[in-house]
């Protein structure tokens, strides 16, 4: 079809085979045909005008004979079929072979089989949520009712619809989320992100799925996945806004009046460990997150105020890992050890009544922390009467405060507690910090709606039952080391002197305390 003998190029004839019969026994090379390329004009005038051929089979052929007829490069032009009648996309190739594999793996491709049904676009103006909550005849009733913890709303949502518009408006104003083609209007804008933010909170607070929220909100899985994305990194990203430790003077001032009412004079907060359950943990990290706890997990350390808002979280850690090494690795222990608070001043008085001033401020703890003297932690080994054991009662009361703030987190964010589901150890800290300052943002509250708190309900200590899990446990190491020449002999002379400064400091708060019980008497 595409090669043409000396003789000619059309059908053989009768003579023709009789010729090339009789030639058959010369060997000679003149008896093969002989090759050469065609222009359009004769190629297409060589074609059998009876017979259709295949666009393909004139394609291929053109192209082995351009490969098999040995002629300089820059005389070689490629002859593309005539297509147009059968829409085919060869047209003027430049690299045949190259060209060639495009349209074969084209051809092969499977195409994408119809929808079985039309797929329309909801209106999320008219969802299910909107009517509920967000339509202008509920909304101030929303806004009434949000304020109950025991209401519908809390219960899907966990905060109040002030703190939603709060959100939303927060996205809307750092231009995090913009206009769409079907969202056009800034009221569309703003109804479209308080969903969103709505069914970001409820995936948070009772664990939803994604693919339930389209029956609610009128729009897909995915955009509701990505959002929720969008919003974990840009809460992150201002996490500083709601989770800081005092910068200031006045700042440091109010947290540390808190614990006056407790005769803890300096402390400026509570630190403890919290371990999350990481529910998909990746099989190389199995033994690093296994530690104390019977499934992998994730330990975040907080430092919380008297109001159990949340001042500071340190990196994710494994689970693995101790209290002692995890303070270590804290920046804001690090900063309260070497910065200007410890040249903070406060007031204390000795069993005999003498006021006197200590200087720098310091954390209160459990016993599973390291013998810093900005790390006060209960007595050892001590009844619970004597002026030890007072100290020992009144302090690990206090320290609860950090407890139950974990306690709290966990049970209005149920994805702390059933296990938090990503294999990104990042993306488990972003979620845990984004929970942190949703909790400090209920905590801002203004007091004329219910939540106030300044007057914290105490949680005390009575007598302890051995081994019943209510009650912190206690030091891991005996402060008597410090004084014991072996123990001594094998730490530094910076550390010794800590050391010493920790139990002396100690020390007076149990002799503050006693004085204070003693007037009060």
């Amino acid at each position: 079809m595409l090669y043409s003998s000396s003789e000619s190029s059309g059908a053989l004839s009768s003579d023709s085979d009789a010729s090339s019969s009789t030639s058959s026994d010369d060997d000679d090379e003149s008896s093969v045909p002989s090759l050469h390329w065609m222009d359009d004009d004769s190629s297409m005038s060589s074609s059998n005008s009876s017979t259709t051929a295949d666009p393909m089979e004139q394609y291929m052929g053109r192209f082995v004979a351009q490969l098999m007829e040995p002629r300089p490069p820059e005389t070689i032009t490629f002859i593309a079929p005539t297509l147009q009648a059968t829409n085919d996309p060869i047209q003027d190739f430049e690299d045949p072979i190259q060209d060639f594999e495009e349209y074969t793996t084209a051809a092969r491709r499977r195409r994408r089989r119809c929808n079985t049904y039309d797929y329309a676009f909801g209106d999320y103006l008219n969802c299910n949520y909107v009517r509920k909550f967000l339509s202008p005849e509920v909304r101030q009733r929303t806004y009434e009712l949000s304020m109950d913890r025991k209401s519908t709303f809390r219960s899907h949502f966990r905060v109040p619809l002030v703190t939603i518009d709060d959100l939303s408006n927060k996205f809307i104003t750092n231009e995090w989320v913009t206009h769409t083609k079907r969202c056009s209007t800034d009221h569309g804008l703003s109804i479209r992100t308080q969903l969103f933010v709505m069914c970001a909170l409820e995936h948070l607070g009772n664990r939803r799925p994604h693919a339930q929220f389209p029956t609610e909100t009128n729009m897909s899985t995915s955009e509701h996945r990505k959002f929720f994305d969008l919003f974990l990194a840009k809460m992150y990203s201002v996490r500083r806004e709601y989770i800081s430790f005092p910068s200031t003077m006045e700042q440091l001032k109010t947290v540390v009046s808190q614990y006056h009412g407790f005769h803890l004079p300096g402390a400026c907060g509570s630190i403890d460990v919290v371990h999350v359950k990481w529910a998909q943990c990746p099989a190389g990290d199995f033994n690093n997150c296994k530690g104390k706890e019977s499934f992998p997990s994730v330990a975040f350390q907080c430092i919380t105020d008297n109001r159990r808002r949340v001042l500071g979280i340190a990196p994710i850690q494994y689970g693995s890992r101790s209290d002692k090494h995890i303070v270590r690795l804290d920046p804001v222990v690090d900063k309260i050890r070497n910065g200007w608070y410890q040249d903070v001043e406060w007031e204390y008085v000795t069993i005999n009544g003498e006021v006197k001033k200590g200087r720098g401020v310091y954390l209160i703890c459990d016993g599973g922390y390291l013998r810093w003297k900005v790390l006060i932690c209960p007595y050892a080994s001590t009844s619970e009467v004597g002026r030890r054991g007072y100290f020992n009662t009144n302090l690990e009361s206090v320290c609860k405060d950090v407890e139950c703030t974990y306690g709290i987190l966990k049970k209005r964010w149920r994805c702390l507690d059933y296990g938090l589901q990503y294999r990104d150890m990042k993306k488990c800290e972003m979620l845990f910090t984004v929970c942190v300052c949703l909790h400090n943002m209920l905590l801002d509250l203004p007091e004329d709606h219910g939540f106030s708190r300044v007057n914290v309900q105490r949680v005390g200590r009575g007598s302890p039952r051995g081994r019943d899990g209510l009650w912190l446990e206690g030091n891991r190491e005996l402060g008597r080391r410090f004084l014991h020449e072996s123990a001594l002999s094998r730490i530094s002379a910076a550390d010794k002197r800590e050391g010493i400064e920790w139990m002396e400091r100690r020390e007076l708060l149990a002799d503050h305390l006693a004085y204070c019980k003693s007037i009060a008497n």
